[in-house]
């Protein structure tokens, strides 16, 4: 109940914080709404995941209190107008309705939503939303490129609209670069907590302009000049761990594990976008660690109840 409540109250700051931009700083456009109130909110995710799916996890809400939680939590997720987050809440909707746990039904669902997807982008690129677009066609815009912008294998670093568009291809390129010059060493071990990557031109990352850059918008890329190949294996073990949890007999227990194996996959998917835990504004690894150790006193619990020490 705890990450309802939090999320709910964080919520009502977000909302109140687009209203005040909205009437008092002339933020109507996407960029403005996203750079005054905020980027993305895993937070508000997890506490409207685990709000809609509240019987499973033996919380009592009052009907009239849910349908008010639910939709202002919701409208603060939208409004952040993040692709991750939207991805983050149907790969954690899919996790506790058990999409994950192979077999029929849930073949059935993880191709009808591939297959939803698939024509959802299709019509996307039909409507062909342009880069300076008003509105909703801002976003579908960012939607538009999404599947590429991470994976351009060239950039035109003198064309400002192009490098930009592209910019997460931009630090995974001199980060790849850079490791290779820098030998076979630095590959499987990394450079060090302390090294940065030169994007070889300032660029304007929120308020600041920079050259050199200690993180990426890629954790496996982060992970890759700070601890090398070593480091990235050490990083995709832990997400196994997360998928990976020990069995439990305890209803809400077997709920948290479905949680967390939709954690642990979009984790393997946000990690190529995101800086991961190297995101000091990154929440998930509190709610992972939040989540565990609830199972564990759950069941530390349930031992106790049945009289073993």
């Amino acid at each position: 109940m705890s990450v309802i409540k939090i999320s709910y109250f964080v919520s009502l700051i977000h909302v109140f914080f687009i209203v005040y931009s909205f009437l008092f700083r002339n933020a109507h456009s996407v960029g403005d709404i996203r750079f005054y109130c905020g980027y993305f909110s895993d937070f508000e995710v997890y506490g409207l995941i685990i709000l809609l799916f509240h019987k499973k996890f033996d919380i009592e809400i009052h009907k009239k209190k849910f349908y008010l939680m639910v939709a202002i939590i919701t409208f603060s997720s939208l409004m952040y107008l993040s692709r991750n987050n939207f991805i983050q809440f149907i790969i954690l909707f899919c996790g506790l309705k058990g999409y994950f746990i192979l077999n029929k039904r849930a073949i059935l669902a993880i191709t009808s939503l591939t297959l939803f997807t698939v024509i959802s982008y299709l019509i996307i690129l039909a409507i062909n939303p342009k880069r300076n677009g008003v509105g909703f066609e801002a976003f579908l815009y960012k939607v538009k490129i999404a599947p590429t912008e991470a994976f351009k294998s060239k950039i035109k670093t003198h064309d400002i609209i192009y490098f930009n568009d592209n910019y997460r291809s931009v630090e995974i390129i001199n980060t790849i670069r850079q490791m290779q010059y820098k030998g076979s060493l630095s590959i499987l071990l990394g450079e060090g907590l302390g090294s940065k990557v030169d994007l070889k031109q300032k660029v304007w990352l929120g308020d600041l302009e920079m050259r050199y850059i200690y993180v990426l918008h890629n954790a496996f890329m982060t992970t890759y000049l700070k601890s090398g190949i070593l480091g990235i294996l050490l990083l995709l073990y832990s997400i196994y761990l997360i998928y990976n949890q020990p069995k439990s007999k305890i209803p809400i227990n077997k709920n948290i594990n479905f949680l967390l194996v939709g954690t642990a996959i979009f984790l393997l998917i946000s990690n190529w976008v995101l800086m991961g835990y190297y995101f000091t504004e990154d929440s998930k690894s509190i709610l992972v660690g939040f989540l565990i150790a609830y199972k564990e006193i759950t069941d530390k619990n349930e031992l106790l109840k049945n009289g073993f020490a």
